[in-house]
């Protein structure tokens, strides 16, 4: 996130806790949509048995992936 910017005068009606949900809930949702477009188009290219998506959630092991690489069999690779 870059910047942030208000269209309305709202949030100042707002406590600073029910401000900084707010802000955060968006801002998660987002990071999940974006998180599963990028894994639904490069899923294709993975090895079998990873999940991009755990991974750039935070919840996968890169290091299979990393492992995959270095033994040339992520698809497309030649061995």
């Amino acid at each position: 996130m870059t910047g942030l910017k208000f269209h309305s005068t709202r949030y100042r009606s707002m406590a600073a806790a029910e401000l900084s949900a707010a802000l955060l809930d968006t801002i998660r949702q987002a990071q999940d949509e974006a998180t599963a477009q990028v894994s639904q188009l490069l899923q294709p290219v993975m090895p079998g048995g990873l999940d991009l998506g755990d991974a750039l959630g935070g919840r996968g092991d890169l290091s299979e992936m990393l492992d995959a690489f270095t033994h040339g069999s992520l698809p497309g690779q030649r061995g």
